[in-house]
């Protein structure tokens, strides 16, 4: 898949679309250790990922860590080993000087605490997805909520090339989207071609097969939301673009 703005230009508008009826409570960052290590692809995004959620926000984003499969113990101590580097890389890019949100998706948990144990992802399917929704719950369940700087920026009506996430990227005013602020902006709308290629198509080629089978479906209830009656009108889905059942690239 070339490298283009269309992917980028289309989380905008996702986020425009759903922002005045519900509000962005936290952020998963997934990243495979299947990486032997956080290199130069890995400290962009990372470092894209705060420009995008802004410092103050950070505090609700989750480094999550996926594909935890060995078999032999020296696998496991490897994996384990770089995911104390790759932790100590999050921190330092990320400036943060408190506990840093992670988990590990395939792994055991109790009472919130990783135990360390590999989980097989067939045997222990069921586990591995109530993990998940502990972890959520945990993270996100009674967050006093703030919005992401994206979601700031837009909502003043900056154009997306002046965004802070659209200044990271390199986006050039003269080619971007006239008005990504409004809510009827067309996906089809031009979008610029970044000043760097290559390093991006990894990482896009991953968000476009989520961000164009994505939908919103919220559910407004008392003030509290994750505890308590869930109750509510729920909105209607909203799709952030066509769907895409076809493979992931390289």
């Amino acid at each position: 898949m070339g490298l283009n703005w269309t992917l980028f230009y289309e989380v905008a508008r996702g986020i425009n679309a759903v922002r005045s009826h519900a509000r962005i409570i936290g952020v998963l960052l997934v990243t495979p250790m299947t990486h032997a290590r956080v290199n130069e692809m890995d400290e962009k995004l990372l470092r894209f990922a705060r420009a995008f959620c802004g410092d103050e926000y950070m505090t609700q984003v989750t480094d999550v860590t996926t594909f935890w499969e060995a078999h032999k113990e020296k696998q496991k101590q490897g994996l384990n080993t770089r995911l104390a580097n790759r932790l100590e890389k999050v921190k330092e890019l990320w400036s943060v000087h408190r506990p840093l949100r992670h988990y590990q998706h395939g792994r055991e948990y109790e009472d919130g605490q990783d135990k360390g144990v590999f989980l097989d992802w067939e045997d222990d399917r069921d586990n591995i997805a109530e993990h998940a929704k502990d972890m959520v719950h945990r993270h996100y369940g009674h967050i006093n909520p703030r919005d992401p700087r994206i979601v700031q920026d837009l909502a003043t009506g900056l154009p997306l090339e002046r965004t802070a996430a659209g200044q990271f990227l390199g986006l050039i005013p003269a080619r971007a989207p006239d008005s990504t602020s409004k809510s009827n902006t067309s996906s089809s709308s031009a979008a610029p071609e970044p000043k760097e290629q290559g390093y991006w198509e990894y990482g896009l080629d991953i968000i476009s097969a989520i961000a164009r089978n994505v939908h919103f479906e919220a559910n407004i209830g008392p003030i509290g939301g994750a505890s308590g009656n869930r109750t509510g009108s729920s909105l209607p889905q909203i799709p952030m673009g066509p769907r895409y059942n076809g493979p992931i690239g390289e």
